[in-house]
């Protein structure tokens, strides 16, 4: 299977956080997720989608009509053997479809609520329980026909940033590639110059922790060799965002 593909990815990714995701398509991508942080950032992002939406969800009580159908429901379940066995088959397969039919509508109702609801996608992930993973940020950014290109991971409190491009960006000799932090609020943050293909590492000026903590997307524009780099002179080539795990 081609996992390269963008909107593969995050199909995915999705049915693997809702849970359809089954049998051994999704023990071949538990498996993918073990050993690919590509991987792992696109099943964070819709974790950051729909766990925060659904632990601010209230408590509702069932309507009271839905107890009188359970009510009546056990009371059918608890005739005689031999009432049960004068049922026609028929019968028995529209009780089936009707009660498939309001799990369905329920199930539905609650992911309508959640998708409607408004989150902020900044909000820190919780790794699971029994996933390995050290505290770190980690950004897959993306050109502008959504293609993965470049890989940025560092260590929470590390000093260096390493970058994996995994689509070489072509680069002339008078040009340089620069990695930017773009924070909620103020300008973006040089991070310094990147290699246009295999991998490369940067050197902070401080802390992962103190250039990233407030930060939510990362970001990489075309300069000049050279030149002055204080503020991107190029719009942006790849952005993407950044997402913290622990």
């Amino acid at each position: 299977m081609n996992y390269v593909r963008p909107e593969l990815r995050d199909r995915l990714a999705a049915a693997h956080v809702h849970g359809t995701l089954r049998g051994r398509a999704r023990r071949r991508y538990q498996r993918l997720l073990r050993d690919d942080l590509v991987t792992r950032v696109d099943v964070t992002r819709w974790e950051q989608r729909l766990m925060p939406m659904g632990a601010s969800l209230k408590e509702r009580a069932p309507a009271e009509r839905m107890w009188r159908a359970i009510e009546k429901r056990i009371e059918h379940g608890s005739r005689s053997r031999s009432a049960a066995r004068q049922t026609t088959w028929l019968e028995r397969w529209l009780g089936l479809r009707t009660f498939a039919s309001l799990a369905a509508g329920i199930f539905l109702g609650v992911m309508a609520m959640l998708i409607a609801t408004h989150f902020d996608d900044t909000t820190r992930v919780a790794v699971p329980k029994g996933r390995v993973l050290p505290e770190s940020y980690a950004g897959i950014l993306q050109n502008d026909k959504g293609v993965p290109t470049l890989l940025v991971s560092s260590l929470r409190n590390g000093r260096t940033v390493d970058i994996k491009a995994l689509n070489p960006i072509p680069l002339r000799e008078d040009q340089v590639l620069h990695l930017w932090a773009l924070p909620k609020d103020g300008k973006p943050i040089a991070l310094g110059a990147i290699a246009g293909s295999g991998k490369s590492q940067i050197e902070l000026s401080g802390t992962s922790e103190q250039l990233l903590a407030n930060v939510t997307e990362l970001a990489v524009s075309l300069e000049r060799k050279g030149g002055p780099v204080a503020s991107p002179s190029q719009p942006y080539l790849l952005r993407g965002p950044c997402a913290k795990f622990w």
